[in-house]
C-alpha cells in the first residue's frame, strides 16, 4: 500500500488534485484538513493498493 498527503492553497485546487488522483486509482483516507490563520493550507491523505 502507498500513502501520500496532497497539499494545496485552496479548496478548488484540492478538489482538482484529489479527483485527478482518484482517476489514477488513489482513494481518499479520512476527511480533508485545514491549517492556518491568515493563509490556509488544505490537506487530503490518499492511499493506493499495490501488488507488493
Amino acid at each position: 500500500m502507498k500513502y501520500i498527503v496532497l497539499t494545496t492553497k485552496g479548496t478548488f485546487d484540492l478538489e482538482k488534485v484529489v479527483n485527478l488522483h482518484i482517476e489514477s486509482g488513489w482513494i481518499p483516507k479520512g476527511g480533508s484538513t485545514v491549517q492556518g490563520q491568515y493563509h490556509y493550507l488544505y490537506y487530503q491523505a490518499m492511499i493506493k493498493q499495490t501488488d507488493k
